[in-house]
């Protein structure tokens, strides 16, 4: 006599669908893992396109101001809504504004970012530097600037001749 064996069906569907599962639940773990790492880079990547434009809007005030920084203060102060002057040291300024996570210009205490522009007028060559600190951002160093742009400008100088021929 010769015993069959049988197996249930159900079992083998059992374990097929087990096996499913898991390769679904590992792709969707996956899948979620680059869903966040793709929220960071584009959160990454959307504050250093705000940052560029920040400086080079900065920079090209300065550059426009032909090296007066009182007048560079004046437009800034003017355009952005801002009542800041420079802090002046022997030859350099420095001047520090803050914005909030919309990139609108705010006060210390609710800021988000923080544009601190440097010049040095120690010659005819004016240079400077304008750095944007992510100041709480999730993904960045508070102490490493999302963007630096560094300028120069040449102011010759003028030379005035009393009574005499050029």
């Amino acid at each position: 006599m010769k015993y069959r064996i049988h197996q249930s069906k159900s079992s083998i569907f059992l374990m097929e669908l087990i096996i499913v599962i898991l390769f679904f639940s590992l792709t969707g773990a996956v899948c979620l893992q680059i869903f966040i790492k793709a929220r960071a880079i584009s959160h990454r990547s959307k504050e250093l396109t705000h940052a560029v434009m920040w400086a080079e809007n900065i920079t090209e005030i300065y550059l426009g101001c032909e090296g007066d920084a009182g007048n560079f203060a004046a437009v800034l102060n003017r355009e952005y809504g801002l009542n800041a002057a420079f802090k002046s040291g022997d030859h350099t300024d420095a001047y520090d504004f803050y914005l909030d996570d919309s990139w609108a210009v705010t006060d210390e205490a609710g800021a988000y970012f923080k544009v601190s522009v440097s010049l040095d007028n120690t010659s005819s060559m004016h240079t400077g530097e304008t750095n944007i600190y992510a100041l709480q951002s999730e993904v960045r160093d508070p102490s490493d600037p999302i963007y630096a742009l560094s300028f120069r400008k040449y102011i010759p100088m003028t030379v005035s001749l009393e009574g005499g021929n050029p």
